[in-house]
């Protein structure tokens, strides 16, 4: 299995090509003057579309592990015809395939918009998931053109570097400029690109709402309280994401030397100097054999872009005006079932032990508490519940109400429809709101086949859409479909919940709510027991927190399941369970990539 995994990423690097100078192209679509040169588009069902637009330079060479640099001036109109490859990353059956053309040269923006005109339409922003290491903007689930006309807004995508190469914390090794938050300063750079140009696609710069989907909403999350992106957008929306995942740079520090130590490395230079290829390849030997395995690629507490994890920033005090809208799916954690289709019929035993060390031995309270509000539930769908709601709801929920206390407007939904696949076993999965969201219900047939019910599928993709647009717009969800939808507040926590049937629902998790209640955590799951040398002491909700909390129950099931054949996925709550064959025993946490 490991000689065809690698086979498949030599494959992937065989397809890669890296983009060279700005393509010309004949002015025969739309053309736009950007702030760095003319782009021609093309016209798909009335709406232009521009892709791959570079809002940076390549970060290659010299740039690699550096802060994105602005790209050169053009003069000549430059092909926007086509999507740009994604950034470097291994395959995953789900989010790409081995054919996924990758590159560094990958700081591209794609944009949809009724008419490059004068207009002064809003603008919508897109940060794609991935858990920070796989994913593309160009995957057909987040085609913008259904969003561009239904809203009549100006819809943006973008890439940005991903792994080791956007969040690998090389600062003590090279200073400031090394840090592991390059990922997230690329997306502040897309950011910084959409103020240049909104205008000059009919769009109105003042009028900006980014969202983003798991790790696109972690890395949102983070944006909001970054001194490094202030006023560059004017709403959020999170999507399934863990507000305020973050790593300390302690922890980070201890990475990047593994890291280095794997690629024979003793400087940056050294890992400029080496191919794209062979530091995917180090990648992926940290991600089967490396103490920090389950630790991850992630934003990182380096008191020069993040300070603090978002929501312990907003409760002790940092001011955030901007409204956001934040929700999650009901069975997050069920959609790993399309990677190990028996988490599901796994005794209850199995979770007791990881249950138990996050909750000082309150495991038999906290499943009795689950199977009042879902007595349907059976062993391994409870277990999946409880992770569930330790790495999606309880994050969400604290988020919105550090923000609600602070006087910041907060709106909740939960998406309940359940996927029509694997015989109905996922419930309503990681992603299954995408479809909707987008208008693009046949781009994911892992979790929908539209088919099945188009009409009302249709009518709530069309109900979801016009809340997200109006948000855009006006700052409000509320519709003349949906009603009101009042803002979430620590008290009647109205929430909207979208389903066949949609509608407001007071404080929706209020069993769950309360068992959790007096176990602190800050964001995605409770404090390690002080045994863990990673995390001792620490109140920062961190990254090896949230791996080595949640990881037990992943690791159980692992073993049990695939014997021997499987010795476990290095993961984050938004790295995911992939299919990564590992050289030792991992801790493979629930979904959050």
């Amino acid at each position: 299995m490991q000689r065809r995994f690698m086979a498949a990423v030599v494959a992937g690097f065989c397809a890669a090509t890296v983009l060279a100078s700005p393509a010309a192209a004949d002015a025969d679509g739309p053309v736009v003057e950007t702030a760095n040169g003319p782009v021609v588009g093309v016209v798909d069902g009335g709406i232009e579309v521009f892709r791959g637009i570079p809002y940076a330079a390549a970060p290659v060479g010299d740039l690699r592990y550096s802060a994105p640099e602005p790209v050169a001036d053009w003069t000549q109109p430059r092909d926007a015809t086509e999507f740009g490859p994604a950034c470097m990353q291994t395959p995953d059956d789900l989010e790409n395939d081995p054919s996924t053309e990758v590159s560094e040269d990958c700081l591209t923006v794609n944009v949809w918009t009724p008419k490059a005109d004068k207009g002064s339409r809003p603008v919508f922003v897109w940060i794609h998931g991935g858990g920070f290491s796989w994913g593309t903007a160009a995957h057909a689930l987040y085609d913008g053109r259904n969003l561009a006309e239904r809203g009549d807004m100006v819809v943006v995508s973008m890439q940005y570097r991903l792994g080791s190469f956007g969040w690998l914390d090389l600062s003590d090794a090279g200073g400031a400029a090394s840090s592991a938050n390059n990922g997230l300063l690329d997306m502040t750079a897309a950011l910084e690109w959409v103020q240049e140009n909104a205008a000059a696609f009919g769009g109105d710069p003042d009028n900006v709402t980014v969202a983003g989907e798991s790790a696109g909403a972690i890395a949102l999350g983070s944006l909001l309280t970054t001194k490094a992106a202030p006023g560059l957008f004017d709403r959020a929306i999170l999507q399934s994401g863990s507000p305020g995942l973050v790593m300390t740079q302690d922890v980070a520090s201890g990475l990047a030397e593994e890291f280095l130590s794997k690629a024979g490395a003793s400087s940056v230079d050294d890992l400029r100097a080496m191919s794209a290829e062979e530091v995917l390849a180090v990648q992926l030997s940290f991600e089967q054999d490396s103490d920090f395995a389950d630790v991850g690629f992630h934003p990182v507490i380096d008191e020069v872009v993040l300070e603090q994890g978002s929501t312990v920033a907003i409760r002790d005090g940092l001011e955030s005006t901007v409204p956001v809208l934040i929700g999650t799916t009901r069975d997050e954690s069920r959609y790993w079932l399309l990677y190990y289709d028996y988490l599901d019929r796994l005794p209850l035993s199995y979770a007791q032990p990881w249950l138990d060390s996050i909750s000082g031995g309150r495991s038999e309270e906290i499943n009795d508490a689950f199977l009042v509000d879902r007595p349907d539930l059976n062993s391994g769908q409870l277990m999946m519940a409880t992770a569930t709601s330790s790495a999606f709801t309880m994050p969400a929920i604290r988020f919105s109400e550090a923000l609600s206390s602070r006087g910041s407007p907060v709106w909740m939904y939960q998406f309940t429809l359940p996927s029509n696949q694997l015989d109905g076993r996922m419930g309503s999965p990681h992603a299954m709101e995408l479809p909707f969201m987008f208008g693009n219900l046949g781009a994911e047939p892992a979790l929908l086949d539209p088919s099945d019910n188009l009409a009302e599928y249709e009518q709530l993709a069309a109900d979801m859409q016009d809340a997200w647009i109006a948000f855009a717009r006006d700052g409000d969800p509320s519709t003349e479909a949906l009603g009101t939808w009042p803002r979430y507040e620590p008290t009647a926590r109205k929430t909207m919940m979208f389903d066949l049937d949609r509608g407001v629902v007071s404080d929706p998790f209020s069993i769950e709510r309360t068992v959790w209640g007096d176990i602190p955590f800050d964001g995605v799951t409770p404090p390690l027991l002080e045994s863990n040398p990673l995390t001792a002491a620490d109140t920062e909700v961190t990254i090896p927190v949230v791996m080595a909390v949640i990881g037990p129950v992943w690791t159980t099931v692992i073993i049990v399941g695939a014997v021997a054949l499987i010795v476990g996925v290095a993961c984050g709550v938004v790295w995911l369970v992939r299919r990564r064959r590992r050289g030792r025993e991992a801790q493979v946490p629930p979904p959050g990539g």
